[in-house]
């Protein structure tokens, strides 16, 4: 007996008619999507254009900003040329040397520049100052001249210059009173400005131009095509217009910017042809439309093949409706059983089964038929019997039992079951009837509580359930356990018998108060041991109701936490003090510092905060171990602790670095008091394993509230003292004052930009001849370095040096000074014959933390420079120190033939017996000495010895600072080797110097 689930047509509407539809869809499918795309195509149009708007509008804006800032920089530089003009107009026009070095300092670091012109309130040329010597040009046009001559204010004069690579910034000059004296001209390289805009641009499709109110100033490309109409724009209060236009002689459609440049009265124009926007576009459409054309045809075949196996579908449904339909009204009633069904034969193959039978079990009837019912059987010993199963169902009775079976996707499932016998007239057995119930859910209940039970007397945590009258109903092992109390014995009593005491009546109300809103309590509780011991526990409690909310049970779980607490403790002292002296850490001091500003708030008193740094720790850890300097820093906390009171805060920050906080403070005698008798303490010696060590201390001390109002305020102000006095000599104390809080800030901002100063290439080198006594001829230069900061401005070596050696940027700087050098001196010997020699400073820093051997060989072979003509100038400071080290690394420069000068020989501790020891070639005259010499007897007798010495030890003498000739003069006739100074020329950038190198003959003076 078989049956078939319905699917009879109900919809009323021919299956023919449907299937028809479908080639269709298929058409109206392809349709909606070539619409789609063309939506879609349209709007990418648009957005590509929208998009390059945007773009031109944010180059202009780019390229305006770059314009401005160009500009600005040299504005700037015009407008402290007229400053300084304005004051010294005739002194400077008598002294073009001065003027000169003005203008070298002034405009430094400038790159667009090609020359500075000073010119006379008539229009005439006073001064040429040019940067750029592959230029001819000199002087400004007549137009712009007569632009000058009518700029009664002050403002800004920009205008194009005859030739197309230059464009005129002047500004007038006027004295004190008012009167015009001249005009300070500097011509900008239309070429810097054309560089900068094609910055970041890959292609040449943009059309840029910029315009003052009169004329183009310069164009990319050189020859455009029209010009823009920007007059409007001038008088307009928007920054910018952006505007699609056809371009009158192409044709084309162009895209255009017109920008205003920031603070002038110029112009910036940024064009591009439409045409180069959708380029990119045109060939992303024609590829989605060949791709579209592909998809369509392949939408339509998929059509006509669903139609046809459509139909085939329609037929064989016909077929099964009709088999359906006949036995419908026999299998109704088994088919929409509850249960399970199935029907075998007399030999156990099935013929039947039910769909309760297929959705219990995923076997479908067709998968059963002629099979025996085992095929459900699971691996898993049922403990069923087989054998009297059938040996009760072959006596026609029936039977009743449980069957573990395993589904058609292998989930295991139990069955509770009913077989019965069927039997013909004659009382032969037929077929047996079977009714099965899924019981799979009773049974994981049951193994649920099965396991449930066994969870709670395995579980580790303590369990307690309690009745509603919170009488103690059930408890686990791990209870007992924990509490001592046996299950008997806590069965039948309340959980106050752990009660400890320790908690307040309102602690347990508060409890039950929770229980009964929420139902729910957690936290931690201090309970008693049977023996006695209270210990603490996190316990937990969840209230069990019934359907009608009312209360039915309490279960509590808790855990002994004794030992967690033990651990919290210590992990909370290690997070808080230091582990070497036992003192507060930089974390609890900063802590204790906050809530000592609250309260000094509140009580309108005052704080202290003492810095204090150990002078000369180092050394301990370096010659006695760090064992000894463990030692060391435990013996001061001690001292510090034993000298302050105890609401008072000793903390170690870290190294040999401690701090105080004073509390409560009535008057200033309390901190000189108790900062006396540390600096005392600390200093006295140290016994350290058979070793005594001396130290001392420097601390800087800082008031809340007079110096800081808050803990970053105070620290650091503190931490500036402290330096403070370590520079006042060591072993000091030093409160302190906005104006070290000033120099600190300074000297940070320097610090920061030094850092970037390398990589930003604001560097630059300037040359100082240096020239034979009696022939006037060029032998040698000094390297200078200077340093031009955007934001600083020109920064002197005497700020940035000593800055350099702190930090210990001296490395790399004096390392790129010393190649940068030598790469120059290979370049002058490739263009004359007998090119000079040069010079290096180098800083006794690099002695002592680098090998200045391996730099200078490593120099030499890398730029290719004759060890001949290298000299490295080093200071009377680095020869005092007695090091072997320094000693060796010095004879080891010489050995590789390089020379070595003495700077500013005189003004330290000059001495004989290290001019014999060191190797020593030259020595250079400071030129405090050479100010004096035809003016101060003591200084002419100096020189004069200094020079006699020289002479006697064969080494070589450079004057440095000459400016007069009667210095000069006075040099030659006691027998100086070189000269160098103002008098012949100051510093100057390394253009002007290659064209001193390339001059042959004796140089003139201030050349």
């Amino acid at each position: 007996m078989t049956t078939f689930p319905s699917t009879q047509n109900t919809g009323g509407v021919p299956q023919k008619t449907k299937s028809t539809h479908i080639l269709l869809g298929g058409l109206l499918l392809c349709l909606s999507l070539w619409i789609i795309g063309s939506v879609f195509t349209w709007h990418s149009y648009q957005s590509v254009l929208t998009r390059a708007e945007k773009d031109i509008a944010s180059l202009g804006t780019r390229l305006a900003h770059h314009t401005s800032t160009s500009i600005k920089t040299v504005d700037l530089a015009i407008m402290r040329t007229v400053g300084h003009f304005s004051k010294n107009w005739d002194k400077l026009k008598k002294a073009p040397p001065q003027a000169h070095e003005f203008l070298t300092t002034a405009f430094s670091g400038m790159p667009q520049l090609r020359d500075i012109i000073i010119l006379s309130a008539d229009g005439k040329t006073l001064f040429n100052h040019r940067y750029d010597y592959t230029y001819t040009g000199s002087n400004p046009n007549d137009t712009f001249r007569i632009q000058m001559l009518r700029n009664p204010d002050r403002r800004l004069l920009i205008d194009r210059l005859n030739s197309k690579k230059t464009i005129g910034l002047s500004r007038p000059v006027y004295d004190s009173v008012g009167t015009l004296q001249g005009y300070v001209v500097a011509k900008i390289r239309t070429s810097y400005l054309k560089e900068i805009y094609q910055v970041g641009m890959d292609n040449n499709e943009h059309d840029i131009a910029l315009y003052n109110k009169s004329s183009r100033l310069l164009s990319i490309p050189e020859v455009m095509a029209f010009h823009h109409d920007i007059s409007d724009l001038f008088s307009s209060t928007k920054k910018q217009f952006l505007q699609t236009e056809r371009n009158l002689i192409s044709g084309q459609k162009n895209i255009n910017t017109r920008t205003k440049v920031p603070n002038y009265d110029l112009i910036l124009t940024v064009d591009i042809d439409v045409q180069n926007i959708i380029k990119e576009w045109k060939q992303q459409t024609l590829t989605y439309t060949i791709i579209g054309v592909i998809f369509s045809t392949l939408i339509l075949i998929y059509a006509f093949l669903v139609q046809r196996t459509f139909s085939t579908v329609q037929l064989e449904n016909l077929r099964r409706q009709k088999t359906e339909n006949s036995l419908k009204k026999l299998s109704r009633a088994i088919e929409q059983s509850p249960t399970s069904v199935v029907i075998t034969d007399a030999k156990a193959r099935i013929e039947y089964v039910n769909p309760k039978f297929t959705e219990v079990s995923g076997y479908a009837l067709s998968e059963v038929i002629g099979k025996n019912p085992k095929i459900l059987s699971a691996t898993t010993d049922t403990k069923t019997d087989y054998a009297a199963m059938w040996d009760t169902l072959n006596r026609g009775k029936d039977w009743r039992g449980e069957f573990c079976n395993q589904r058609k996707d292998g989930r295991i499932y139990w069955e509770s079951a009913a077989i019965s016998s069927i039997k013909n007239e004659q009382g032969d057995i037929t077929h047996f009837l079977a009714v099965k119930e899924d019981i799979t859910e009773r049974k994981k209940a049951e193994d649920q509580l099965q396991l449930a039970a066994a969870v709670f007397e395995a579980a580790s945590e303590a369990i307690m359930v309690c009745d509603a009258n919170n009488v103690i109903e059930l408890v686990n092992s791990a209870f007992s356990e924990i509490t001592g109390y046996s299950v008997e014995e806590a069965t039948g009593q309340t959980p106050s018998i752990l009660k400890s005491g320790r908690h307040q009546a309102e602690f347990y109300r508060s409890m039950i108060e929770k229980l009964n809103k929420i139902g729910r309590w957690e936290g931690e509780i201090w309970n008693r041991r049977k023996n006695g011991e209270v210990y603490p526990q996190w316990l937990s409690i969840k209230t069990i109701r019934d359907e009608t909310g009312k209360i039915q049970r309490f279960i509590s779980l808790f855990s002994d936490i004794t030992l967690r607490k033990r651990n919290e403790e210590r992990i909370l002292y290690q997070a808080n003090y230091d582990a070497l002296t036992g003192l507060p850490n930089r974390s609890l001091f900063l802590d204790r510092l906050q809530r000592a500003i609250i309260q000094a708030e509140r009580s309108d008193t005052q704080i202290a905060l003492l810095f204090i740094d150990l002078d000369r720790f180092k050394n301990v850890n370096d010659t006695l171990g760090h064992a000894c300097g463990d030692l060391l820093l435990q013996e001061a906390a001690a001292r510090l602790n034993a000298l302050v009171r105890r609401s008072d805060t000793v903390a170690r920050l870290g190294g040999d670095e401690f701090t105080v906080i004073l509390s409560d403070l009535s008057d200033f005698t309390q901190i000189e008091r108790l900062v006396e008798k540390l600096l005392k303490s600390l200093s006295a010696p140290y016994d350290l394993e058979q070793h005594v060590a001396f130290v001392s201390a420097s601390i800087g001390i800082t008031i809340f509230p007079n110096d800081g109002g808050n803990v970053e305020d105070l620290l650091k102000n503190a931490d500036t003292a402290m330096y403070q006095a370590k520079e006042n000599g060591r072993n000091l104390s030093q409160f302190f004052t906005t104006q070290m809080n000033d120099e600190a800030n300074e000297r940070r901002a320097l610090e920061t930009a030094l850092h970037q100063a390398l990589e930003r290439e604001e560097f630059v080198l300037h040359y100082q001849p240096i020239v034979d006594a009696r022939t006037s001829e060029l032998v040698s230069c000094e390297t200078l370095l200077r340093w031009h900061q955007p934001e600083h401005g020109n920064v002197y070596p005497d700020k940035f040096i000593p800055l350099a050696e702190d930090t210990g940027l001296i490395l790399p700087i004096g390392a790129w000074v010393l190649e940068k050098a030598c790469f120059e001196a290979v370049n002058w010997a490739k263009k004359i014959k007998n090119p000079p020699n040069i010079s290096v400073n180098m800083s006794s820093r690099q002695f002592q933390r680098t090998d200045v051997v391996a730099l200078v060989r490593d120099t030499l072979q890398k730029t290719g420079l004759d060890p001949q003509r290298l000299t490295l100038e080093i200071t009377e400071s680095l020869l005092i120190v007695d090091d072997k080290k320094i000693v060796q690394q010095l004879h080891d420069v010489r050995k590789l033939g390089v020379g070595l000068s003495i700077d500013d020989f005189g003004t330290g501790y000059s001495s004989l017996s290290y001019l014999r020891r060191f190797p020593i070639t030259t020595l250079k005259i400071d030129r405090a000495f050479i100010l004096d010499l035809t003016t101060d007897d003591e200084a002419a007798a100096v020189v004069s010895a200094i020079l006699s010495m020289a002479n006697s030890l064969h080494m070589k003498v450079v004057a440095e600072g000459v400016e007069e000739l009667e210095q000069l003069n006075v040099l030659r006739e006691g027998g100086c080797d070189y000269i160098q100074g103002y008098y012949y020329s100051p510093p100057v950038p390394i253009e002007a110097f290659r064209l001193m190198v390339q001059k042959e003959g004796p140089l003139e003076p201030d050349e």
